[in-house]
């Protein structure tokens, strides 16, 4: 945007062309479309897929180590978000009795 002024003493703002033809880049203040390089689904997806993958093993150390009597587990201590510094909650499993019907839940931060 540039700002001009007619004969009559008016303001306008005009937009003009963003790329400086002699310095060859984008003009000072020019708005810049930033783009992936890559397509960020692929990353996303195995997100989910290890916070499933931990939300599993959870479930299944619950479910199994009160039932074990020959046998102990070795607790996991797997963070549900590690490429973030600090742990925050992920996924959760929704438990399906017969008379319940599943639920799809998810922690959206």
């Amino acid at each position: 945007m540039k700002r001009v002024t007619d004969n009559n003493g008016q303001t306008y703002d005009i937009e003009v062309h963003g790329y400086d033809e002699r310095l060859k880049r984008p003009a000072k203040g020019a708005y810049r479309k930033y783009e992936f390089s890559t397509d960020p689904s692929g990353d996303i997806m195995g997100r989910l897929d290890y916070q499933i993958w931990v939300a599993a093993l959870r479930w299944l150390e619950a479910e199994l180590g009160p039932q074990l009597i020959a046998h102990r587990l070795v607790s996991s201590d797997r963070t549900m978000t590690p490429w973030l510094e600090e742990d925050r909650p992920g996924v959760w499993l929704a438990h399906n009795d017969a008379d319940q019907r599943a639920k799809k839940t998810a922690s959206v931060r």
